[in-house]
């Protein structure tokens, strides 16, 4: 059963830094989990992430590197890239050797699969994204041992809680929209004073 609003086949932006500071996205196909994924979070996981500049980093947080390095507790397969937004956490199952089309009908572009989790984890990803919330999160982790985490399904809303559109004129201004995924964790960082502005 699809738990996507549409039963169209979604997509999920991984966007990859390289070293001359450019940056690229890779489209992977979404697939809903359909259980839960329990990995836990130790000190050792925290420190690898600051140890990888992770800060700000939706693929090297501290929650990606404690996906990465518990394989056993996902009933899919780890490739091993794992991109961990305030709300959801996307696990790459499969990288394809030749990009192909999402589906039969699709023009887009896909470069492999992931499976995507719901989570309640959003205070610990903030505390990543800034260099002393890693260090603060090292000494908890160190001070009270590791913490469980839980990966959910994703849950289908209602119809009835759905938003509908606002009504009235359309005056043609554009309406602004909230960053999401790992823009909104980079705009944290940035205004936290703890990354440069380019």
């Amino acid at each position: 059963m699809a738990r996507y609003k549409s039963r169209i086949p979604q997509r999920w932006p991984f966007r990859h830094k390289f070293k001359n500071g450019t940056e690229r996205v890779y489209w992977f196909k979404a697939i809903p989990a359909t259980s839960y994924a329990r990995p836990i979070l130790e000190a050792a996981h925290v420190q690898e992430s600051i140890d990888r500049d992770g800060v700000a980093d939706t693929q090297n947080c501290t929650e990606a590197v404690c996906a990465q390095r518990n394989p056993d507790a996902f009933d899919h397969p780890v490739e091993g890239t794992v991109d961990f937004t305030y709300s959801r956490a996307a696990v790459v199952t499969k990288v394809y050797k030749e990009p192909r089309r999402l589906s039969r009908n699709s023009t887009k572009i896909v470069s492999g699969e992931c499976v995507v989790y719901e989570h309640s984890h959003g205070d610990i990803a903030k505390l990543n994204d800034t260099r002393r919330g890693q260090q603060k999160l090292l000494q908890m982790l160190k001070e009270n041992g590791p913490l469980q985490q839980t990966f959910r399904p994703l849950r289908i809303q209602s119809k009835r809680t759905w938003a509908s559109p606002p009504g009235g004129k359309r005056t043609g201004s554009r309406t602004r929209h909230s960053l999401r995924g790992s823009k909104a964790r980079a705009a944290f960082a940035t205004a936290a004073f703890e990354l440069p502005t380019k």
